[in-house]
């Protein structure tokens, strides 16, 4: 298993995209699949464009919101950019479940 960030897209209709997205250290994956609108992905692809470029601060990515009243998870990635590499850290969550 290699380290990284894989993301798939596994449905979609007129009004949302579902996404499979896996982060894995090397030795750990986690996945989940939240949903994204059509606008919402061209946005986040336009923004992530010009990060191949940038050699500070931190950005953010998220796909769909963490909580109970979202379906389908959340993916949260926040990128910090090095002068010798990226540092990222992510929060995951699956479907929202209560443990009683």
């Amino acid at each position: 298993m290699k380290p990284g960030i894989q993301i798939a897209k596994i449905w979609s209709d007129n009004d949302a995209i579902e996404l499979k997205i896996t982060v894995s250290d090397g030795s750990s994956s986690f996945t989940t699949n939240p949903y994204v609108g059509h606008t919402d992905l061209a946005r986040i692809a336009k923004e992530l464009w010009p990060l191949k470029k940038k050699s500070f601060g931190p950005h953010d990515l998220n796909f769909g919101t963490l909580g109970p009243e979202f379906a389908g998870g959340a993916f949260h990635a926040r990128f910090y950019f090095l002068p010798k590499g990226i540092f990222i850290t992510c929060d995951l969550e699956s479907q929202f479940e209560t443990f009683g």
